[in-house]
């Protein structure tokens, strides 16, 4: 198979290899040139006060490394990169 562009197909074929784990996560994109660190931390916020175990992390909070190191996972993760 002869491709002009294999990164396009990249992520297709992945997820076909890893039998489609998005397709068990529920994922919110926030996207935008303000409020992206306010909405994040809401989002925490909310899903904390519904009971979930969850952190933001990235930029603002626990950095990625030490959120993925955790001995114990995370019910959700809002992730700010």
């Amino acid at each position: 198979m002869v491709l002009s562009d294999p990164r396009a197909i990249s992520g297709l074929v992945a997820a076909h290899i890893y039998s489609e784990p998005s397709s068990n996560m529920f994922t919110v994109g926030i996207t935008g040139t303000n409020g992206k660190t306010t909405t994040t931390l809401m989002l925490e916020s909310i899903l904390r006060a519904a009971g979930r175990r969850t952190v933001a992390a990235g930029n603002i909070g626990l950095s990625l490394v030490e959120t993925v190191m955790h001995p114990e996972p995370w019910d959700v993760l809002a992730v700010e990169v």
